[in-house]
């Protein structure tokens, strides 16, 4: 006979992480894809000046990883209701 905690929490049987654990991931990994984003802004006149690119080119190179990051989001989820959130992760 299962407990009345076990009922209310289905997410915390044994052996499955709790879904606070889930989410402090996330946020994680989160925290560690921002830096490679936000640290290419200082660096910019470096780049532009080494690699003699124009003011255009430089905007276009930051703004790439967002654009990528939107189309890559709209296309995970199909993934994900095709082939299972997990498997896509």
């Amino acid at each position: 006979m299962e407990r009345v905690g076990e009922l209310a929490r289905p997410w915390a049987r044994r052996g499955e992480p709790s879904a606070w654990l889930t989410v402090a991931g996330v946020v994680l990994i989160a925290f560690n894809m921002r830096a490679a984003l936000v640290a290419t802004g200082p660096l910019m006149p470096d780049i532009r000046h080494d690699l003699e690119l124009s003011r255009g080119a430089v905007s276009l190179l930051t703004t790439l990883p967002l654009v990528c990051f939107g189309l890559l989001a709209t296309g995970t989820v199909v993934l994900g209701r095709r082939i299972g959130s997990e498997r896509t992760l």
